[in-house]
């Protein structure tokens, strides 16, 4: 017990501690503030689909960002470009790509989206049945 107490009270061994312990703050302080750029092809989900439409879009979307590896690398699967296509009118639409549209954690950014526009493509497959009427 004796040579326990000396060596916790030894001088040398405290300095020792007292810098092992720093290193390691000023690693794990360095290490998370280190931002790291990430090229991802981001999905587009498409929700609210009305039964009779037929909607066309591209598969995805180029997105870099920018943040800690930590937070890069906890990205889920439903991060993605979200559009409700209950808003959009029939035919051709062209979209702006917003950087406000993606939801991403406060630490990730948004720094470029390729392509800016996409084309959205709403077509009604609902058939008139009027015609098959006259026909018989």
């Amino acid at each position: 017990m004796t040579r326990l107490r000396t060596l916790i009270n030894n001088h040398n061994n405290r300095l020792k501690l007292i810098a092992i312990i720093c290193g390691y703050n000023l690693w794990l302080v360095y290490s998370n503030s280190l931002t790291t750029t990430v090229t991802l092809p981001l999905p587009l989900f498409v929700y609210n689909i009305p039964d009779q439409k037929q909607i066309t879009f591209p598969d995805s979307i180029n997105v870099t960002l920018r943040g800690t590896y930590q937070d890069l690398r906890s990205l889920d699967d439903q991060i993605g470009f979200h559009i409700d296509a209950a808003t959009l009118p029939e035919g051709k639409n062209s979209l702006s790509v917003a950087k406000t549209s993606l939801v991403l954690p406060r630490t990730l950014s948004v720094l470029h989206c390729n392509p800016s526009f996409i084309e959205v493509s709403v077509i009604n497959q609902s058939f008139d049945t009027s015609s098959f009427a006259k026909a018989a």
